[in-house]
């Protein structure tokens, strides 16, 4: 089968973006026999990229909205999949924050097997509109529950709907079988949604396109999904998620070339001055391979922009509002962290007015064991602490009440095989302890590096 690569990558100010776009584009030109085709506005960036297989075009729509205050308008992917050529028969799109690291005849022939009996390959399918409308009718709250309100999806459509059957994939990468016909309507669908959203000025924001990309194929036509799990991904396609995101040296917090990464995930709700103090201990991390995703419970545009104005977000310190307040300590948005954020080797959940050691990240990412705990000063009146009292040395144990959350580090795998499912008061332990349960590797490093709320 002959495959393009089809990619966007837009100039919004940032050149960490068109760096990593550059790299994936000379990726695939030497890892593979296939086409690249780049949308872009900015052309001079990659006029250097010399080869007869690689593409370039600015077919930006100057109506576009490339960000909305600080995030991304990540809708405008819709331009990758504009007049298409006919005369290929699959279309890759990539992320262009991925890193194509071991493609392979082995990748070859896993396309041609899948795209010989399906026309629609992306990553977890297994969340679709109908299950994703009734999980939001008897919880209030959902994954792309943002993007229910904005399409007014309850309020436009029946159970009997065909939207209603819309898969709705990780938006990483994607791959659809060449139909032109089928393709054109993708690319047009996924435009009309992006324009809607922009007449609404982004509103509940743009992140989670997979909600388009699922809602355009299925009003394609794309009928015919095969799910891409982490196995064929990584290890037959050779997709490093992020792999080269973190590599721009004239950034004052780009992540070092080593293979590790931590990524944190640290929920708030109006959160200020301990909130920024948080940021702060992460951002002077003497080893900076570390990604902070912070989640807010709730949409607070105040704190949002007070923080872009005040330099606390960088590339690597991301702020995400959920756009309904959902309670319950913030557990559901780790779920939803651990489940849709995470993609780097080792992961920390913790809270935002938590403080830690400048080492911190450096001393955990020494060690390859499944799950490395530390011990801390913890703030709270407990029989524990040394003193038995408050801010009192706190010696770590793998026992209920005898560790914290914000003292442990677990591979991510391990952390998305078994999920954070748990509501109440001990859901950390829960967590824990269903990560125990797999026998995991264990290592604890013999130090205070974190100081509880």
């Amino acid at each position: 089968m002959k495959i393009l690569f089809t990619l966007l990558s837009l100039d919004c100010g940032n050149l960490m973006y068109l760096q990593s776009a550059k790299r994936l584009v000379n990726e695939v030109l030497e890892q593979t026999n296939h086409d690249v085709l780049l949308s872009t506005n900015n052309l001079d960036f990659f006029s250097d990229v010399i080869s007869e297989r690689f593409f370039l075009r600015n077919n930006i729509d100057e109506s576009s909205i490339l960000m909305y205050n600080s995030e991304f308008n990540y809708n405008l992917k819709y331009h990758a999949f504009e007049n298409i050529p006919v005369n290929y028969d699959v279309i890759i799109y990539l992320d262009c924050d991925i890193k194509l690291e071991s493609w392979s005849i082995n990748s070859d022939n896993l396309i041609n097997e899948y795209m010989s009996k399906y026309d629609f390959g992306a990553p977890r399918l297994n969340c679709s509109m109908r299950g994703s409308v009734q999980e939001y009718r008897e919880t209030g709250r959902t994954l792309f529950s943002h993007k229910l309100h904005s399409y007014k999806i309850m309020e436009n459509y029946s159970d009997s709907d065909d939207i209603m059957n819309s898969l709705l994939p990780s938006e990483h990468f994607l791959i659809l079988k060449n139909d032109t016909e089928k393709v054109d309507k993708f690319y047009e669908k996924w435009k009309e949604l992006n324009n809607h959203l922009q007449s609404i000025d982004g509103s509940g924001g743009s992140w989670g396109d997979g909600f388009e990309i699922g809602v355009s194929a299925r009003y394609s036509g794309f009928h015919q999904p095969i799910e891409i799990n982490q196995g064929m991904w990584d290890g037959i396609l050779g997709f490093k998620f992020n792999g080269n995101k973190y590599i721009d040296e004239s950034s004052d917090l780009s992540i070092n070339n080593s293979k590790k990464i931590l990524d944190i995930i640290a929920v708030t709700y109006n959160q200020d001055m301990s909130l920024k103090c948080f940021i702060n201990s992460i951002k002077c991390q003497t080893n900076t391979n570390w990604r902070l995703f912070l989640i807010h419970d709730g949409l607070n545009s105040q704190l949002k922009d007070d923080l872009i104005e005040n330099n606390y977000l960088t590339n690597n310190v991301i702020f995400i509002e959920h756009p309904e307040r959902t309670g319950n300590y913030g557990h559901y948005l780790r779920k939803w962290g651990v489940n849709n954020l995470i993609e780097n080797e080792y992961t920390l959940i913790t809270n935002c007015d938590n403080y830690y050691t400048p080492n911190m990240v450096d001393e955990v990412l020494k060690y390859d064991e499944d799950l490395i705990y530390f011990d801390c000063v913890h703030s709270h009146i407990t029989t524990f602490n040394h003193n038995k009292s408050s801010y009192g040395y706190f010696n770590s144990k793998l026992f209920a009440n005898e560790i914290d959350m914000g003292c442990v580090v677990v591979k991510t795998t391990l952390s998305k095989s078994v999920g954070f499912n748990s509501n109440g008061f001990s859901a950390d332990w829960d967590y824990f302890n269903s990560i125990l349960s797999l026998n995991p590797s264990i290592v604890k490093i013999d130090k205070i590096l974190f100081v509880h709320n």
